[in-house]
Formats: C-alpha cells, sequence, structure tokens
C-alpha cells in the first residue's frame, strides 16, 4: 500500500514500452528456459490434444 496517491499515479502513468521492457528484463530471472525443443513441444501440444 502506497502511502500517497502521488506514488500509486506514478506507476499508473508510467510509459507501456517501459512497462513492457521492465518485465521482458525480470522475466529472464523468474520464467526458466524450456527444456523442450520445439518439436517436443509441438509433439506434446498434439498429443494433449487428443485427451479431450
Amino acid at each position: 500500500m502506497h502511502k500517497s496517491v502521488v506514488t500509486t499515479e506514478v506507476y499508473a502513468k508510467a510509459n507501456t514500452k517501459a512497462k513492457r521492457k521492465a518485465i521482458a528484463a525480470a522475466e529472464a530471472r523468474f520464467v526458466p528456459e524450456s527444456g523442450y525443443s520445439e518439436g517436443q513441444k509441438a509433439d506434446l501440444l498434439e498429443w494433449s490434444r487428443t485427451l479431450v
């Protein structure tokens, strides 16, 4: 919780391009690379569709 409405307003008005850039930079630290190749992902997706 912010102590000031002004602080919240700064975050709310942040540039969309800057937000995307910050999220992309943070994502590399938190979202691990997939252990599957593109072909394996496609095979897994196709297999999962047979379950429905």
